[in-house]
């Protein structure tokens, strides 16, 4: 289980950017609505006059570790990252603000990672998905950037990838494909989850991790078993993880 770049907000109806400390701002909107965002390094804030709402948004895996090639495998890693970001956007905006984990979750990119010891066995694993449909799409694939395979569905994209082109070839993400779905709007994640609100306390979890991914991580897998025995180095790698 891995979750990558969560968007997530709350309601700030009494906030007042500050242009000196580096938000910057469109009063043009329509009914005199402002937009305002602010873009630090790796923590991205966005807020509107009209809604009050205040949204952030950042990788978990790049706050804890740098670069958000590793996953989060654990409960208390994906912890200790919201933790990280949580004392970040207090100190930041310094104003009394309600944790991170109740936020309303807006975003959210579940994902796997899958060492395959080459990316020339990548990119013959995701031929192979360009020709599959999910059992839950409608639709079939298409052919992304930097030779990616989407599904694109109603509620959420899923998305197979060779991390080492989506890094433009950082050579600790060569060999690595990644099965990402993402939801990019919190109306279709209460639906996924059938719930009346996702704090993010509620999404960051193998539950919901799992009902995110679907059938992508088993549609990835079954072409995995059907490698060739000679392949042992790949073979090798797979039972490690």
């Amino acid at each position: 289980m891995s979750y990558d770049t969560i968007t997530a907000y709350t309601m700030q109806d009494r906030f007042s950017p500050d242009p000196a400390s580096g938000w910057k701002g469109q009063a043009a909107l329509p009914g005199g609505k402002e937009k305002w965002w602010w873009n630090l390094e790796g923590l991205d804030f966005t807020w509107y006059s009209d809604s009050g709402m205040l949204l952030a948004q950042v990788s978990l895996p790049k706050r804890l570790y740098g670069q958000n090639i590793s996953e989060l495998r654990t409960g208390d890693e994906i912890k200790e990252a919201v933790n990280l970001v949580d004392v970040d956007i207090r100190q930041r905006l310094a104003r009394e603000i309600p944790s991170l984990w109740s936020w309303e979750v807006f975003r959210v990119d579940a994902c796997k990672n899958y060492p395959l010891g080459s990316d020339a066995k990548v990119l013959e694993i995701l031929n192979l998905l360009g020709g599959r449909r999910l059992p839950q799409g409608k639709q079939p694939p298409y052919r992304g950037q930097e030779l990616s395979v989407e599904w694109p569905g109603k509620t959420r994209r899923y998305k197979a990838y060779s991390k080492f082109l989506e890094t433009h070839h950082d050579p600790d993400a060569m060999g690595i494909l990644r099965a990402e779905a993402s939801v990019q709007h919190s109306y279709y994640l209460r639906r996924i989850l059938k719930a009346k609100k996702v704090p993010l306390s509620s999404v960051l979890t193998l539950e919901t991790w799992a009902a995110l991914m679907g059938s992508l991580p088993g549609v990835v897998e079954s072409l995995l078993e059907g490698v060739t025995m000679d392949d042992k180095e790949l073979l090798d790698l797979l039972q490690e993880h």
